[in-house]
């Protein structure tokens, strides 16, 4: 155990750092010249558990702490700056309807969440009003 973070929290932040070497780092120039976004790599991240940081253990989240996001992200954000913007701000909304949402909303919204994750590929996306929307639907 470190003077600042157990065990844990250091297990936490090498998974995060191996995951960016490997997934990230050795493909992020390139993602950033061909504006390519990393679909398969995101959903490997949300399969670690990245995708529901802050949400609470009861809908599917990992129930972690602001301390273990900090150690999460500064890591993705050695591999790709990008990316663990996308995932940050993903987290920041995850946790907004954890925090404020009644139980129902806790349980609609995390559940299209995880299906967003799965279905990034086909350019799906939520909005509240209007459900899910494809690309078709949104201004380029």
């Amino acid at each position: 155990m470190s003077a600042l973070f157990s065990d844990e929290q250091l297990m936490i932040r090498d998974m995060a750092r191996k995951f960016a070497e490997e997934e990230l780092l050795p493909h992020s120039e390139e993602w950033d010249q061909t504006s390519h976004f990393p679909v398969d790599v995101i959903r490997k991240a949300a399969e670690l558990g990245f995708a529901s940081i802050y949400v609470k253990e009861d809908v599917g989240g990992a129930g972690l702490t602001r301390t273990d996001a900090v150690l999460i992200f500064e890591q993705l954000a050695y591999g790709d700056v990008s990316t663990a913007a996308f995932i940050s701000i993903h987290n920041m909304a995850s946790w907004m309807i954890d925090t404020f949402g009644s139980d129902a909303q806790r349980q609609e919204w995390h559940f299209r969440a995880a299906g967003l994750w799965r279905r990034l590929d086909r350019g799906v996306h939520f909005h509240p009003q209007h459900g899910e929307l494809d690309d078709r639907h949104v201004r380029q």
